[in-house]
């Protein structure tokens, strides 16, 4: 059981984490009446998420401002950051405005999910590490749910998809908790934080090579992830004629099955391990994703889709934490959540640049879910099991350029 201390930590960070996945799905939901009212066809909007993802390179500045100077002011200041982005994205006039406030808004959406991370890996017990890194994430996951819940009620008013961005204002009351009730972790407090957050300790012998299999498994997952689940709600809309309360179905489907495989992800991880979580659950993310472009039966292969992706991603999410130290942990899980950035970004042009030569987005999005399975033997066969052991002693501090003990 999870101290009382952990639990109120878990839920103050998942409430933050919450508006990321609210904020991601309205795209998705929506992305047939935003390319309408905003003239842009498949291919554009293939392009413009694409950009759109690629802000979270700005998340790297945070997360070496984080290893520096502390994670609860950086939090802070991203919930802020991305709350007027996301309100500012429901005034757009073109594509362009709206690809540009989305962008900042994905750069303060995926630093707060990284810092929630960090915090969670460095403030919980090792045997809980995982379950507490999945908690939040499918904390994250129930925006999805509200997202999808409010679509089908805000769509008919002449607010249409916009009203949904503007509701996003709301994570402006979490400043206020979260000013109170969120303290700085021990672990930072105890490090040299002048030699923190520094590139060249990260690709130093060590701790390169762990950053480059995280990182490259997480940029094969989301080549596979953000695509499948990008252009789910087109495929379903234009390809068999649902309707939004259909759509909304569907991602209610999607992200009540995120939500259980987070959670399942993370706990089975804690108690069995690292590489058989993430094995099977890649595996049967990608393969299901393959069913849902080349099947009726949406709902079900649906869930069998986000349900495998969200238990792998708690392993890979968990082990771009537990495997740094702490002078450079949130520098390291901002570069490899860059990564995953870059993976969704090749995955999205991918469907843009090759949709119209393959007949449609749905042969592409079949092929590029192989790439989950690549992702779960580089897991597997690079990088150690680490289930219930400390930080310490999975990365310890030390001179830049130091061998982690395996």
């Amino acid at each position: 059981m999870i101290p009382r201390e952990h639990r109120r930590l878990i839920v103050l960070l998942g409430a933050a984490t919450l508006f990321d996945g609210y904020d991601r799905s309205i795209a998705t939901l929506a992305l047939p009446y935003i390319g309408r009212d905003l003239a842009a066809d498949e291919s554009t909007l293939g392009f413009a998420l694409s950009i759109v993802r690629a802000g979270a390179l700005g998340s790297v500045l945070c997360g070496t401002l984080a290893d520096r100077y502390g994670r609860r002011s950086v939090v802070i200041a991203t919930v802020v950051g991305y709350t007027l982005a996301t309100v500012a994205t429901g005034f757009s006039v073109g594509i362009t405005d709206f690809v540009a406030w989305q962008l900042v808004a994905t750069i303060f959406l995926t630093a707060e999910v990284v810092l929630a991370n960090v915090i969670v890996a460095e403030e919980l017990p090792p045997d809980r590490r995982a379950s507490g890194i999945g908690l939040i994430s499918a904390l994250g996951a129930i925006g999805s749910s509200v997202a999808a819940a409010l679509f089908p009620l805000v769509h008919p008013t002449s607010w249409g998809w916009r009203g949904l961005y503007l509701i996003g204002a709301l994570p402006l009351v979490l400043i206020a908790f979260a000013r109170r009730g969120l303290g700085e972790t021990k672990r930072w407090a105890e490090i040299d934080a002048s030699r923190a957050g520094r590139l060249r300790d990260l690709l130093a012998p060590g701790a390169r090579s762990r950053f480059l299999f995280v990182g490259g498994a997480l940029f094969l997952a989301m080549m596979t992830e953000s695509p499948g689940f990008s252009f789910a709600s087109w495929h379903a809309t234009k390809v068999h004629h649902w309707t939004p309360g259909g759509v909304s179905a569907l991602i209610i489907t999607a992200s009540t099955a995120g939500f259980c495989g987070w959670i399942l992800g993370g706990r089975l991880a804690d108690r069995y391990g690292r590489h058989a979580v993430a094995a099977v659950g890649l595996s049967v993310g990608g393969i299901a994703q393959m069913l849902f472009y080349n099947t009726t039966w949406l709902l079900p292969v649906m869930a069998a889709m986000i349900l495998g992706n969200a238990t792998g991603m708690a392993v890979v999410y968990t082990y771009a934490t537990e495997l740094f130290p702490t002078h450079l942990r949130a520098t390291a899980r901002a570069w490899i959540g860059y990564l995953g950035v870059l993976g969704a970004t090749a995955g999205l042009s991918l469907v843009g640049a090759l949709a119209p030569l393959a007949g449609g987005s749905a042969p592409v999005l079949t092929g590029l879910a192989t790439c989950n399975l690549i992702a779960a033997a580089v897991l597997v066969l690079f990088l150690p099991e680490s289930r219930a052991r400390e930080l310490e002693e999975l990365a310890p501090e030390g001179e830049p350029g130091r061998k982690d003990r395996p």
